[in-house]
């Protein structure tokens, strides 16, 4: 409850800074706010088409399922954007100014790129899922290396290259997600395309930007004490621990 207080103070007029804990309660909640939408939208809206259909059924509906829309692209970059400008403005100054989150922001930048150039080049639709893939691997390696209690990170992260090793070979032998119809005759133009790594690739993407960090927040010890030492870190201060791990 007292992540949702402070998330919920962003009024220009409150002097009050949001903290750590906060912060990351703010990423999940853009992660909510992006996803479910996002996968709503591709896999959720449209149905697979039933029983003998044309190739222009088949190719209307795989391209539903397969590729981000300049309406979500649109709605991605209103949330970063948003979230950009939350956090320079409200969050306290010791949890913004870190190596993961200019890790972070770097990497989503690029991601929303790589996204924008899948969008406008055929036959390169793993361009749209396999940089937020990429992203979750290395991001989420590096802010469990960095943090003080990074296993919620490490676990997200190996997750992350397994999907992301799976995809890569799904693209390399075009032995991926293929789209199919209940017709044997019908051959498509897409047969043999790549399209998707895994079912329901969105919502699990969705569930790996929202879970770690969202528990991360649930859990605290990310604010920072009068000293400016975050708080998880200073518990482990306390216990006499005094190894290398860098401040979060």
């Amino acid at each position: 409850m007292r992540i949702l207080g402070q998330v919920g103070r962003l009024s220009p007029r409150s002097d009050e800074k949001l903290d750590g804990n906060a912060y990351l309660g703010l990423t999940a909640l853009m992660g909510v706010v992006g996803w479910v939408p996002t996968a709503y939208l591709i896999h959720f809206r449209t149905p697979p088409p039933k029983g003998v259909v044309t190739l222009a059924e088949l190719g209307a509906w795989a391209e539903s399922v397969t590729q981000f829309s300049w309406t979500i692209m649109g709605l991605w970059a209103a949330l970063f954007v948003g979230l950009v400008l939350v956090t320079v403005l409200r969050v306290e100054r010791a949890a913004l100014y870190s190596v993961p989150n200019v890790l972070w922001a770097v990497g989503m930048a690029v991601a929303l790129g790589l996204n924008v150039v899948g969008l406008q080049l055929d036959g390169l639709s793993w361009l749209i899922w396999i940089p937020w893939l990429v992203l979750f691997a290395v991001g989420y390696l590096v802010t469990g290396v960095l943090v003080t209690r990074g296993w919620v990170y490490h676990v997200a992260a190996g997750v992350s290259a397994l999907l992301v090793a799976n995809g890569a070979y799904g693209v390399l032998t075009n032995s991926g997600c293929l789209v199919v119809t209940l017709n044997p005759t019908v051959e498509t133009p897409l047969a043999g395309a790549v399209l998707l790594p895994m079912p329901l690739t969105y919502v699990v993407i969705g569930l790996l930007h929202v879970v770690p960090v969202g528990l991360d927040a649930l859990m605290g010890g990310r604010g920072t004490t009068d000293a400016g030492v975050p708080e998880a870190r200073a518990d482990r201060l306390d216990e006499g621990d005094s190894g290398g791990v860098v401040p979060d």
